[in-house]
């Protein structure tokens, strides 16, 4: 995600205002894997002071996890343990 400020730059205190959204590639974090479960929406706010940007905004994210609790299923008789996938949360 990339913003052009290149306009604002020429205009001193003039407000803007952006949104991005668009897929997030898996990231690796410390022998962890974060997987992203729908596209990353970005909002900001932002002004040009004349020395530097002032800004603003969100970020918007959900992720793909495993729930620490175990689920148990009884296939006639025979119980499975296993782990539920589920969301792991929304930011």
């Amino acid at each position: 995600m990339k913003l052009n400020v290149a306009t604002e730059l020429k205009l001193s205190g003039r407000e803007g205002h952006a949104s991005f959204s668009e897929r997030m590639e898996d990231i690796e974090y410390p022998g962890r894997w974060i997987r992203f479960a729908d596209d990353s929406t970005v909002e900001i706010n932002y002004v040009f002071d004349g020395s530097g940007f002032e800004t603003s905004g969100s970020v918007k994210t959900a992720l793909k996890g495993e729930c620490s609790t175990p689920l148990t299923l009884d296939a006639g008789g025979a119980k499975i343990d296993m782990i539920k996938a589920c969301p792991l949360f929304a930011a």
